[in-house]
């Protein structure tokens, strides 16, 4: 009983003690050295709303691409999927508080002359548990906590260079769109322009010089016309892969419809740009993953001190269900370990 008690009283110090060595566990509070608020000459525009800032294209083209990208692109899902892995490897980190604790289960049956034909029926329990001593395991949550954060800020990150991918290259392919259709436009005027030269020459009225500069400025247009073709179709095969869909309907509707290329708002006021800075997904996605890297640092300086583990287990067995739990034997120990080399 004595000795019962004794384990009890050292399993609840090694509890209290297992926050002696933590990693940190918070992110900076601010740069090292002051940084002003504010511009140091007022601008006279309101800081720009950048959660959306592809909605003041006005630009209804532009807003649709950019939510079928937000929940097609495939870099995007293969990003939260691994934001998804990192919530569950938070889970599993804080499992380690808690014992692991196994079940077993049997019926037997002896073979042979001499042999007991009765079934023996077997239930047990093993249970394991680490004392976070020196915050093992607080440092693997501690590292674990701060990848989850960096895997969102990677998500919002890599969301924010697809959102501006999709919107330049949209707004690019607006303007080949148009210049597209004023090239088109501009080769029908000049083959009026050279029939009717050649009219004149054939009347009389002009010699041979105007024609052939007509006829050169017809060539010189006509050859920017591919160009201009092949540069929409590599836009508009660039946008379909940001959205996820195939090549062809993107084309088709930038080219369909006669927008004008959309204009950026006169003034656009921003934040300082420490503050801008802070709030760049990227920026945090660093921090935090220096973060981990110092947990993890913690974990790797506890595994040089002692590891003390409770294990435990309950058995039962007879050669009849009725009578199963009539005799439960257990066993609990208590061991500590220590890396030597």
């Amino acid at each position: 009983m004595q000795t019962g008690r004794r384990w009890l009283t050292i399993a609840l110090l090694a509890g209290g003690l297992g926050g002696c060595v933590s990693a940190p566990t918070e992110y900076p509070s601010g740069p090292g050295i002051p940084v002003p608020e504010q511009w140091s000459v007022e601008s006279g525009s309101s800081p720009a709303a950048t959660a959306s800032y592809w909605t003041r294209l006005n630009d209804p083209l532009v807003d649709s691409y950019v939510a079928r990208a937000l929940e097609n692109n495939r870099d995007i899902a293969q990003s939260a999927a691994r934001l998804v892995q990192a919530r569950a490897g938070v889970r599993a980190a804080r499992a380690g508080y808690f014992p692991q604790v196994t079940g077993s289960g049997g019926v037997q049956r002896d073979v042979g002359d001499l042999a007991d034909e009765r079934l023996q029926y077997s239930l047990g329990a093993d249970a394991q548990w680490e004392i976070d001593l020196f915050g093992r395991i607080g440092g693997n949550v501690a590292a674990s906590r701060a990848d989850l954060a960096a895997a969102g800020y990677g998500l919002a990150d890599l969301q924010r260079l697809i959102v501006g991918q999709v919107a330049q290259t949209t707004v690019s392919a607006r303007t080949l769109a148009v210049q597209l259709a004023i090239a088109r436009e501009t080769l029908t005027i000049q083959d009026d322009n050279l029939q009717i030269a050649r009219w004149r020459r054939e009347a009389g009225l002009v010699s041979s010089l105007d024609v052939e500069q007509a006829a050169a400025q017809r060539a010189q247009t006509a050859a920017s016309i591919p160009a201009l073709e092949r540069d929409l179709a590599q836009a508009a095969n660039s946008i379909s892969t940001l959205i996820g869909e195939a090549p062809g309907p993107v084309r088709t509707a930038i080219e369909g419809e006669a927008k004008p290329i959309p204009v950026p708002p006169d003034a656009v006021g921003f934040d300082a740009p420490a503050a801008v800075l802070r709030h760049r997904p990227d920026v945090r996605q660093a921090e935090a993953t220096l973060l981990a890297d110092t947990a993890r640092i913690g974990v790797a300086r506890a595994q040089m001190l002692p590891l003390v583990n409770l294990t435990g287990n309950l058995g039962t067995a007879s050669f009849g269900i009725g009578n199963l739990f009539d005799v439960i034997t257990g066993r609990l120990f208590a061991g500590i370990s220590q890396l030597i080399f």
